[in-house]
């Protein structure tokens, strides 16, 4: 009997102890809410964003990289045609500017002197030389006609020139001006240092402007043998034209209305 006692009372104490606890689990599960925590969503986020670039992406990408070894094959093969115009243009106008730097270049006293010679060919004594009048007088026509065509083009450029020098021989006058004003003034300021120093200065504007001017009168004197022998071809030209049948047959006439210088004119 004392050890059923016994028994039941440490049950009673087991089961003091343990109700606590078993309420408070209870009031855990549903008796409270529990404590509100922040939402998550950057997974969900991603998932639907990797999607919808998916669904957006129409078009397949482009094969860059063996776009280019295809291009590189068809240019290494040399098949496409190759433009040099802008590298002609740059070179040309160079070779314009320099002509108006060089006007007196040894093709222009070249083009002068076949010019003379072409035109003191005696066209008369050619003909009676020849085998075949016709075939001589056109060769001798296209000759005279070819180099009279490219001494206009070296007068043309002789003008740029000549209009260039006179332009710079201005600025170069000038500058002479300038700098002996200033000396002037520097000596009459007892400034010998300064003037000194542009003493140096002026003797080189004195020198370019005298290089300047010397081109110059070249320049102009080649303008003027150039325009005479063309004068000259012009008018040879336009007797051969009109007289061609006549100076074909060889014969010779009176008449000296621009036939002198053919020799086909018999002085009475």
């Amino acid at each position: 009997m004392e050890e059923d006692y016994t028994v039941l009372v440490k049950g009673n104490i087991a089961l003091l102890v343990l109700l606590p606890l078993l309420l408070t689990g209870c009031l855990g599960q549903g008796g409270s809410a529990p404590a509100p925590s922040d939402t998550v969503s950057g997974g969900k986020s991603a998932v639907v964003s990797t999607d919808l670039l998916g669904t957006l992406r129409k078009h397949a990408p482009r094969p860059s990289a063996t776009l280019g070894i295809y291009a590189s094959m068809y240019l290494a093969q040399g098949l496409f045609v190759s433009t040099e115009s802008a590298l002609r243009g740059i070179s040309s106008l160079m070779k314009i500017l320099e002509a108006q730097e060089r006007p007196l270049s040894d093709d222009a006293f070249a083009l002068l002197g076949q010019l003379e010679t072409t035109m003191n060919i005696n066209i008369v004594d050619t003909l009676n030389r020849s085998t075949n009048r016709v075939e001589t007088l056109d060769q001798y026509s296209a000759a005279l006609k070819n180099i009279t065509e490219n001494s206009k083009r070296k007068n043309a450029e002789l003008q740029a020139s000549a209009t260039t020098l006179e332009e710079q021989q201005k600025t170069q006058r000038q500058t002479v001006r300038d700098l002996e004003k200033e000396i002037q003034k520097a000596i009459d300021a007892k400034d010998f240092t300064t003037a000194g120093s542009k003493q140096g200065e002026l003797t080189k504007a004195e020198t370019a402007l005298n290089e300047t001017e010397f081109k110059q009168k070249q320049t102009n004197d080649m303008l003027e043998r150039f325009k005479k022998l063309i004068e000259g071809a012009a008018r040879r030209q336009n007797a051969i034209d009109s007289n061609r049948e006549i100076l074909i047959a060889g014969l010779q006439i009176t008449d000296p209305q621009g036939l002198i210088d053919l020799g086909v004119v018999t002085e009475n």
